[in-house]
């Protein structure tokens, strides 16, 4: 299954949290980019709740030929075709009635769920201190300062934000089109379960949206960052670059520069240093043979973000390097790539995202 294929029939197992971690990465990475998936993905988490909440789960006979004997003992000396015609007891009744009593709630609320969705009040912010004792609720544009306590921001009902002592953040946004907080300085953590850009947090350098993760955001006093994810997707966006972040990945923000290449956390300490002099701008002519040299095929993810930000002489080798560490698939072009086609490049991600 690659990301630009529909994942509906994935869906149930993604929420019920039975894909392996590289699955479940790869359905959060499509739902960012499909605007269908994202909405029946929204409609079957409103069933698989509905149903937790307002339906008791009956098992299903276990012999349906036991129980068709059993009928006909109890209809009597009448032929077969009289005992099956004759009317089945109460418990086999009840256990149908059962099935199609859950057939027919999931295809209303299947049915209804865009309308719910859109017309379900927002919630706003729950402010909690880590001890539990509660603060007023924060209104839009508040901003929220903290000294020596770690205060926890209830994002609606989608997660959760955790900000750490000597941070300042601002209150954007609540609403039914999701929840945006603005980061000046400071660290925050976040745990979001919730579609695809819900949830985003503004610095001053670029703005984290949420693709269905966990993360820690800090920023200085003079606006740089770094953004390190554990848990699914996130995007740092500004300055007209878009960096992607999955899990086990940081990237930096810059105020010049907006958001810096991302990298694994793992990776050899050479290959960072090098990513991170590139840039800087303070790369010699040998850092980019280094960066191609000491990657791995699980920092395709730098070299893919490499690709549109190295200069056009540099672009054929870096996609080359790729192609090296990753076959390039038949339906790819070499040359789509160092012309840097959007569709291809987004089709290109798409793949490698798979040893990511």
């Amino acid at each position: 299954m690659m990301l630009r294929r529909h994942v509906a029939d994935r869906l149930v197992a993604f929420i019920d949290g039975e894909l392996s971690a590289d699955e479940a990465q790869h359905v959060v990475a499509h739902l960012e980019t499909c605007v269908r998936c994202r909405e029946t993905y929204r409609e079957v988490r409103t069933v698989v709740a509905t149903l937790e909440q307002a339906l008791t789960i009956v098992p299903a006979p276990d012999d349906w030929e036991t129980i068709d004997a059993a009928l006909s003992r109890q209809a009597g000396p009448e032929t077969a075709n009289a005992a099956v015609a004759r009317p089945r007891p109460a418990f086999a009744s009840w256990w149908l009635q059962s099935v199609f009593a859950t057939a027919a709630v999931v295809l209303a609320v299947g049915g209804y769920v865009a309308y719910r969705w859109s017309e379900t009040p927002h919630s706003p912010l729950a402010v909690v201190r880590i001890d539990g004792s509660r603060r007023a609720p924060v209104a839009d544009n508040a901003w929220i300062e903290t000294d020596t306590e770690v205060l926890r921001l209830g994002i609606g009902k989608i997660g959760t934000v955790d900000v750490a002592p000597g941070s300042r953040i601002r209150v954007i946004a609540t609403g039914a089109d999701g929840y945006r907080l603005g980061l000046a300085r400071g660290a925050i953590a976040a745990v979001i379960d919730a579609p695809p850009r819900l949830f985003a947090v503004e610095t001053p350098t670029s703005t984290v949206v949420d693709l269905g993760c966990a993360y820690t955001m800090k920023v200085d006093a003079a606006g740089e960052g770094v953004l390190r994810v554990t848990k699914g997707w996130a995007s740092l966006e500004g300055k007209g670059r878009e960096s992607l972040v999955p899990a086990g990945a940081s990237c930096r923000t810059h105020p010049a520069r907006g958001p810096d290449t991302p990298a694994f956390d793992d990776a050899a300490p050479a290959f960072r240093a090098a990513v991170e002099a590139f840039d800087t701008g303070d790369a010699s002519p040998e850092t980019l043979d280094l960066i191609l040299r000491a990657a791995r095929v699980r920092d395709t993810l730098t070299l893919w973000h490499l690709v549109s930000r190295v200069s056009a002489a540099d672009r054929a080798r870096v996609v080359d390097r790729i192609c090296e560490l990753v076959p390039l698939p038949a339906t790819l072009s070499r040359d789509q790539l160092v012309e840097l086609v959007p569709s291809a490049m987004t089709r290109w991600r798409e793949e490698l995202a798979w040893s990511w």
